[in-house]
């Protein structure tokens, strides 16, 4: 992997290049817990039952977890004596995402059981994120389906169950049961589809995850291409009509007329199928299928690739190296520069935005422009002056990857524009604004990878944590007097996302957005305001005193550009490596 770190004003003046043995992204991180499983460059955590998901003392951090989890299923109803129905068992909720985890943590696992007959399912939940378990089928105890992650089937005469998981364009899925027919019952939902008639509905692949699950003709044997989880539960129906067939994602495989009847395969939160009903007695129905969580990480960096820092402000051109067809960037803006005291106080500078693309398209060895923002500088005199403004941060041009500067203040704002791959930022934070006597207000932190930078202290008033995660935090307030100077705003990391900074404290600086970043610099009584923090954080307000003064300054931008394969903002090998 090549390295370059570029510092210089309108051209480079040093270059520090060098190559790394792959395989260092994720050096020592290892994950404890539940049935693990290396496949295709990552390792898996299974979790059948509840447990704890824990990570080693040492190794890289953070790490970007990918996770899924399914709640137990719904059972289905009884069936009834005579010529009439139950309803199928309606399938675990599903959900995924992905959660950021450090080294030596833990983290609680929460595995769903499957509901018995005429009985709800059981939840499931992992990173504070839950799946609900499934809603019973309509029986004899109530013909009406229950809600649930997935609703039950309708019972003869009886409603249907709706669903209850939340969708979420991260990846909740629910849907409700089918209703009756009288002699025929309704199946009870599946994740990916309703159910419809006496079938269960479709559960839904997530292909992540396709060494666990049904596959395509929901059957639980082949050791790969599976995916399908939580269908669900066949009604149960008078047996005359034979009985309803389970959706696919582990909705119980249709058994026939047998007592109780099949239940929801194991580990995939499958609804159970109701029992049969018939005029000399109905059949038990079956229980639901229990949930699973899994979660998988890359097991290592192998790829090769390469990364290029520009930390001075200026204008570039980088050039693409031969073979790199995309790149991933992060932009930080510079911060403003507090104010200089006047009678009515000193208000502190905004803090930079920053924003990040992935998969940009580029082609090699054509050169692309990079722009560095300056941090505000200092406003120095012996009378009230208003901070100055920072600087812009792009890649290409300020329309299509840009943390802009922070203003006087006000935070910087963020721009992306791109039809290819995932972006994101903050916009930096404000600074404090009402200051009191002669006291100056703290910088804002430095906008964060998935939220704004904290706001910085009016008087008396300690500075905001970053909103967003590796957002920085707003500095604090200047007290003591008539000439309490203000802390700057914290900076934010360009080694992507790690966690956000806290607001400093009254006359410090707000801490850094992430771990090896400078936290803005506090200010004191009788002394200049603090400087923003690197990269991007907003000056602090200096209180006036009767001798030559000067504001803190703001922190100044920076771009990182990095490529190769499996990179990613803001923490798939996003690391300095």
């Amino acid at each position: 992997m090549t390295i370059a770190r570029f510092s210089g004003i309108h051209a480079p003046i040093s270059r520090i290049q060098r190559t790394l043995a792959a395989a260092v992204a994720l050096e020592g991180f290892q994950g404890i817990g539940g049935n693990t499983y290396t496949a295709g460059g990552y390792v898996y955590h299974a979790f059948t039952t509840s447990g704890t998901f824990w990570t080693t003392t040492s190794g890289t951090s953070p790490v970007t977890v990918e996770y899924l989890i399914v709640g137990g299923g719904g059972g289905g109803g009884n069936g009834p004596t005579g010529i009439s129905s139950s309803g199928g068992g309606g399938a675990g909720g599903l959900f995924f995402s992905n959660a950021t985890v450090t080294t030596g943590s833990s983290t609680v696992i929460v595995v769903g059981a499957g509901g018995a007959a005429e009985a709800l399912g059981s939840n499931s939940s992992a990173f504070s994120n839950v799946a609900i378990g499934g809603g019973n089928g309509g029986g004899t105890t109530s013909s009406t389906g229950a809600n649930g992650g997935s609703g039950g089937g309708a019972g003869s005469g009886g409603g249907v169950g709706s669903a209850l998981q939340p969708t979420s364009s991260t990846g909740g899925y629910g849907n409700g049961g089918a209703g009756s027919g009288g002699s025929t019952g309704g199946g009870g939902g599946g994740a990916g589809a309703a159910a419809s008639g006496t079938s269960g509905g479709a559960g839904l692949q997530v292909a992540t995850y396709q060494y666990w699950g049904t596959d395509a003709s929901n059957s639980t044997a082949p050791t790969s291409g599976k995916g399908y989880f939580a269908g669900g539960g066949g009604a149960g129906n008078w047996t005359a009509y034979g009985q309803g067939a389970g959706g696919v994602g582990g909705g119980a495989v249709n058994g026939g007329v047998a007592s109780p009847a099949a239940s929801g395969q194991a580990g995939t939160g499958g609804g159970g199928q109701g029992g049969f009903a018939n005029q000399s007695g109905g059949g038990s129905g079956g229980s639901g299928g229990s949930g699973i969580v899994i979660l998988r990480y890359p097991s290592a960096y192998t790829g090769t690739g390469g990364q290029a820092e520009y930390t001075t402000p200026g204008t570039y051109s980088w050039t693409a190296p031969a073979g790199v067809t995309s790149v991933c960037v992060v932009c930080i803006g510079g911060g403003a520069s507090g104010a200089l005291d006047s009678s009515g106080g000193a208000p502190g500078g905004g803090g930079g935005g920053l924003a990040w693309v992935n998969n940009y398209p580029v082609t090699p060895t054509n050169s692309y422009t990079v722009v560095v923002g300056a941090g505000g500088a200092s406003a120095a005199g012996s009378s009230g002056r208003p901070g100055n403004a920072g600087s812009d941060s792009y890649f290409v041009s300020n329309t299509t990857v840009k943390g802009g500067g922070g203003q006087y203040t006000s935070g910087g704002t963020y721009t992306v524009t791109t039809s290819t791959g995932s972006y994101g930022g903050g916009n930096g934070g404000s600074g404090g604004t009402t200051p009191w006597g002669y006291r100056g207000c703290g910088g804002g932190g430095a906008g964060g990878y998935s939220g704004n930078g904290g706001a910085g202290g009016n008087t008396n008033v300690a500075g905001s944590a970053g909103s967003g995660r590796g957002g920085g935090g707003g500095g604090g307030t200047g007290t003591g007097g008539s000439s309490g100077s203000a802390g700057g705003g914290g900076g934010t990391s360009i080694y992507g996302l790690v966690s956000s900074g806290s607001g400093g404290a009254i006359q410090t600086g707000g801490s850094g957005g992430s771990a090896g970043t400078t936290g803005g610099s506090g200010g004191i009584n009788g002394s200049p305001g603090g400087a923003g923090g690197q990269f991007g954080g907003g000056g602090g307000g200096a209180g006036w005193n009767y001798y030559t003064e000067y504001s803190g300054a703001g922190g100044g931008g920076a771009v990182r550009i990095i490529w190769g394969t499996g990179r990613a903002f803001p923490s798939t090998f996003a690391a300095n490596v």
